[in-house]
């Protein structure tokens, strides 16, 4: 009940922009109004909950909903340094070198996918497609720095980066 109590912000935060999205592919695809509805109420649930504990719960978004929440399985330290991947994260935001750094080989596949479809977008001549990808690889770049900055970013085997030196 606790775990449910904690996400319910984060639920009512991110709820709007798919409750507005499945409806209209549910409506393209044929799918009946009270079907459509149940799977987009089942869908969004599901969406923002694995959400809430992959990329909330313990980050500094978390902090900021819900107060320090601490992993009951408790942490290992990773090799990796906090300062590398901060200056990296910095200064190489658009190209996801931090994650490369911190070996979150999956998120840089996605990171550098978004990357490609905007420059892709720009050579075709759809240059609100580079903007929008900007913008995406400039926000996860802020969350980044932010979560490395309060000591809550993870590298990819789960382990706290957290020594800066």
């Amino acid at each position: 009940m606790r775990y449910l109590s904690d996400s319910s912000y984060w639920l009512y935060i991110g709820h709007l922009p798919l409750v507005i999205i499945f409806p209209n592919l549910f409506r393209h695809w044929g799918v009946p109004d009270f079907a459509g509805f149940v799977l987009n109420l089942g869908l969004s649930t599901g969406i923002l909950l694995l959400m809430y504990h992959t990329m909330v719960r313990y980050t500094w978004v978390g902090t900021m909903l819900n107060g320090k929440r601490i992993r009951e399985e408790g942490i290992k330290s990773s090799d990796k340094k906090r300062s590398y991947t901060l200056l990296l994260c910095f200064f190489t935001w658009f190209a996801g070198l931090h994650r490369f750094y911190a070996r979150r080989y999956s998120t840089l596949a996605l990171h550098l996918t978004v990357l490609f479809l905007g420059i892709v977008g720009a050579m075709i001549g759809s240059p609100m497609s580079f903007a929008i990808a900007l913008w995406v690889l400039l926000l996860w770049g802020t969350f980044d720095f932010l979560s490395i900055l309060s000591g809550t970013y993870v590298d990819g085997e789960g382990n706290s980066v957290c020594v800066w030196r």
